[in-house]
């Protein structure tokens, strides 16, 4: 994958792009295609797909500082993430009743599954 970054940003802005950039971004971080491919397939020069791109992470960049969800989306993985590891190393050193810290678990995992959080890698 090329950039992290960018495909978080995408994941969360990719609806401010026109429908070409967003296909483009998608091929270039997504699916790793050159900017040789995208051209070919979309029949326009190698330079126009850069520049397509370089417009379009402006774009997405912006969003985040406007808006700061992709921030905020990370950031409440990384501590259910670390929420998570204390709870399981605590089960693991019986430091508490098991059936507790399962329904801890258990409920992280529900807000997880509610809220749509990955790790992207954290």
């Amino acid at each position: 994958m090329k950039n992290l970054n960018i495909c978080v940003l995408l994941d969360f802005y990719s609806s401010l792009l026109s429908d070409k950039q967003a296909e483009m971004m998608q091929e270039y971080y997504n699916e790793d295609l050159s900017l040789s491919e995208i051209a070919a397939e979309m029949n326009i020069t190698r330079q126009g797909v850069r520049d397509a791109l370089k417009k379009s992470e402006t774009i997405l960049s912006e969003a985040e500082e406007q808006m700061g969800f992709a921030k905020l989306f990370l950031d409440m993985a990384r501590e259910l993430k670390i929420i998570r590891k204390k709870a399981e190393h605590m089960i693991e050193n019986k430091e508490s009743r098991d059936e507790e810290l399962m329904s801890l678990l258990n409920e992280i995992d529900r807000l997880r599954a509610l809220s749509g959080v990955t790790d992207y890698g954290i």
